[in-house]
């Protein structure tokens, strides 16, 4: 990943050093402060946020007239990002948290996250579970990556429907999933039918009409998120 790469290294420090040490063109000066309001969306430390005032304010502690005006419209940017402000992070096979137990919605249910790959392993054989909501008797739902495809399982008895999320993930980039279905056909005479739908950044990417409803006749006993391995060994 260039980004990270580039945080690294003090990438944001440097570029200022560089534009106080040398007479550069006006575009070519406006041109990397736009990289380093790329660069600090992504990631800034402490660092190099001392590093951007000390470029923008003078000795006589009075504001750079020429550039602190688009740097700190950059460092405003730099704090709106599309990602979580907290998440989990998962390393390994056998990495994840477990939650206690409770009763899966029975008329219908969403399910909303955010999501990032750090690695996809494409001959991996065991799947990849982002989470699993099952009974003692299985049933219920499971979201895993096949190699770099995301399925959303559905068990319900003894039938457990795949639905594929065709969508190119990227590693190092969040994705924004939301998952619902109904249990009931509402207003079926009207055309509509019971539907599970996966959105991916607000876009509609798969939809099921032929996928039967979890069926959880028992409380939530397996609820994993991160855990790879089907019911986490049952601990």
């Amino acid at each position: 990943n260039n980004c990270q790469q580039a945080s690294n290294v003090y990438l944001i420090e440097k570029i200022t050093n560089v534009i106080d040490h040398f007479n550069l063109h006006p575009a070519i000066q406006q041109q990397l402060i736009q990289l380093i309001g790329t660069l600090g969306k992504h990631h800034i430390d402490g660092r190099e946020v001392k590093a951007l005032l000390k470029f923008i304010v003078q000795d006589n502690c009075s504001l750079r007239k020429d550039l602190s005006p688009f740097i700190i419209q950059d460092m405003v940017k730099m704090t709106i990002v599309e990602s979580p402000s907290s998440y989990f992070s998962f390393y390994g096979e056998e990495t994840g948290i477990k939650f206690g137990t409770f009763q899966f919605p029975q008329r219908e249910y969403s399910i909303s996250t955010y999501i990032r790959l750090e690695k996809i392993f494409l001959n991996m054989k065991t799947p990849m579970r982002l989470f699993s909501m099952l009974d003692k008797n299985g049933d219920g739902i499971e979201v895993l990556f096949k190699g770099d495809q995301l399925y959303i399982a559905v068990n319900s008895g003894r039938t457990v429907g795949y639905t594929p999320v065709n969508v190119d993930f990227k590693v190092h980039q969040w994705y924004h999933l939301v998952i619902t279905q109904p249990r009931k056909k509402l207003l079926s005479w009207l055309g509509q039918k019971r539907k599970l739908q996966v959105y991916i950044n607000g876009e509609l990417k798969a939809t099921q009409d032929k996928i039967k409803y979890p069926g959880t006749s028992y409380p939530i006993l397996f609820g994993y998120i991160g855990s790879s391995t089907r019911f986490a060994k049952r601990s």
